[in-house]
């Protein structure tokens, strides 16, 4: 059996990725290595894997990615980018606890990929699917509760393609994206902010 992508139709998922921010970017932080042993010296792109877990999945995700990874190392020989991924549900461990598998985002100028030029980040995630709730505040002018904000937890069901929809020029995205993870990972390991200069926000406004 081999493994077959689609072309994505339809826009899932805020992204759940797996970048650090660092301001003394090398080509790597880009998603570009180099293959040193190759005599083209062909690049080497690093590629964005989501698999979504079903909502009963209790598997751990490191045996998440291995599957994943073995899977398409053995069934794929050109990445779409981005593509839906098909064929991995004939595997039991795969089929048990993932509902969805597809190639996401790559710095690669390309829509196709050779795999043995990518790079695979595979990122596993489970939505929830909680209601999201609002936060109120009162009024200056007329002393009235207005609805401040709606808060939801991420990544949420009911978000998924959001981040499909944000259109910027030029590398926003990925260093945004560098800059949410590296606030996760501060936190994480109890960084203090008064040491460590981040303010622990990122705001995106507009239509």
């Amino acid at each position: 059996m081999s493994a077959k992508t689609e072309p994505l139709d339809d826009l899932e998922a805020l992204r759940d990725v797996d970048l650090v921010l660092d301001r003394s970017a090398t080509p790597r932080d880009y998603g570009v290595l180099k293959m040193e042993d190759s005599e083209e010296e062909k690049p080497v792109w690093i590629v964005h894997v989501e698999a979504r877990l079903k909502p009963t999945s209790s598997a751990l995700a490191d045996s998440i990615k291995q599957g994943v990874k073995e899977f398409l190392a053995g069934h794929t020989q050109i990445l779409i980018l981005p593509s839906k991924v098909i064929g991995w549900n004939a595997y039991p461990t795969l089929a048990k606890n993932i509902d969805l598998l597809r190639v996401t985002e790559s710095t690669c100028p390309s829509n196709s990929l050779p795999f043995s030029q990518a790079e695979l980040e595979i990122h596993v995630y489970q939505p929830s699917d909680g209601d999201a709730f609002e936060e109120f505040a009162t009024s200056k002018t007329d002393g009235e509760d207005v609805v401040a904000a709606s808060v939801c937890e991420l990544p949420c069901r009911d978000w998924d393609g959001l981040w499909d929809t944000l259109v910027y020029s030029d590398d926003i995205k990925p260093r945004l994206l560098n800059y949410i993870h590296a606030t996760l990972v501060f936190s994480e390991r109890d960084v203090d902010f008064n040491v460590v200069s981040w303010n622990r926000v990122v705001l995106l406004h507009g239509p």
